[in-house]
């Protein structure tokens, strides 16, 4: 049959079909690694927090030990415990920072890929439509022959309909809705005959077309070929332009509670100092056998040299906008309009 062998793509749809596919597939990629970079980002806020809370308590705590140790209420062992644990602390956050600073600068660059991606969507959609508008004037034909052969007695009318009617299921589409939902042929059996406002006649009947023997079945290749079409279509009539996904929040603690936490625990190492000195001056006052006149003062790593003072950094979203082609017909016909992808938003 004429409509069957006519459903082999031509090269200029082959073509069209494969630039779709992977420029949708680029704009895939992109969602995902936007997706997993936003975790990422979320992760680091989620951890952040507690990571400071940490590495401020053992700071004080190693401190507090290197006042003592100078008192001799604590041994240098563990004076370096403490030290080497407030640092590995600190360096944890340190890391954990460098490491939000990498991901939020990541997410502008993912964002310029999804965008570009549009852009390329924009222009291969409409050369797909274009292509697809030219591939589908080849079964139309074909089915306009079958049909001039069943009306000269070469072909069977009821083949030639089931046959039309099983490529217009799966053509993205349809390929001809109207016109096989519309095409009877009434028994002259018990026809009726009505009119409408305007007096026109109108006959119906029953339809002598309307039970087929033997529903047509399409070859393999051709509906395996319709189905990549029609996965195309769809994912166009899903496709959105790229917006940027908001970061969720962590549900932590406000930062002034938090700040003032700190400054206590600060404050109370502070204290602990000033009490080991006044211990070790009153033992040295006995010891010299001195109740006046001698003084002595802690040297050592009392502040907080090399503390790291955080930054954040930002990322706009800079605007986009991408071109749509106009194949009016086609738009309309598989459902993919003009307004449907063809225009990036931030």
């Amino acid at each position: 049959m004429n409509l069957f062998d006519s459903l082999v793509v031509t090269p200029e749809l082959k073509d069209a079909m494969s630039r779709m596919q992977l420029s949708l597939r680029q704009r895939e990629d992109a969602d995902l690694a936007i997706a997993a970079n936003a975790r990422s980002i979320e992760a680091a806020n989620a951890a952040t927090p507690e990571l400071e809370s940490i590495a401020t308590r053992l700071q004080a705590e190693a401190i507090k030990c290197e006042a003592l140790a100078s008192a001799s209420v604590v041994s240098k062992a563990d004076v370096g415990k403490a030290v080497k644990t407030a640092d590995k602390a600190h360096l944890d956050l340190t890391e954990k920072k460098r490491e939000l600073e990498r991901a939020t600068a990541a997410r502008g660059v993912l964002a310029d890929m999804a965008r570009d991606a549009d852009a390329v969507i924009a222009q291969d959609k409409a050369a797909f439509i274009s292509a697809l508008a030219a591939y589908r004037e080849q079964p139309l034909i074909a089915l306009k022959d079958d049909l001039l052969a069943a009306c000269d007695g070469r072909a069977s009318l009821r083949d030639v309909l089931a046959a039309a009617r099983a490529v217009d299921v799966e053509f993205p589409g349809g390929l001809c809705t109207p016109l096989l939902d519309n095409l009877k042929i009434i028994s002259p059996c018990g026809y009726r005959i009505s009119h409408d406002e305007i007096g026109r006649a109108r006959v119906s009947g029953t339809d002598l077309l309307a039970d087929e023997a033997v529903p047509a079945t399409l070859p393999e290749e051709a509906a395996l070929l319709l189905r990549e079409i029609d996965a195309i279509v769809d994912a166009l009539k899903r496709h959105k332009p790229f917006r940027m996904p908001k970061l969720t929040t962590p549900a932590t603690a406000p930062a002034a509670p938090r700040s003032a936490q700190e400054q206590r625990r600060y404050d109370e190492a502070a204290e602990h100092i000033r009490r080991s000195e006044e211990e070790y001056d009153q033992r040295e006052a006995r010891r010299n056998q001195s109740a006046k006149g001698h003084s002595w003062s802690v040297s050592g790593p009392l502040n907080n040299p090399g503390r790291y003072e955080p930054h954040t950094a930002t990322n706009g979203n800079a605007a986009a906008s991408d071109l749509d082609g106009s194949i009016s017909d086609e738009w309309n016909r598989i459902g993919v309009g003009d307004g449907d992808g063809g225009h990036s938003s931030s």
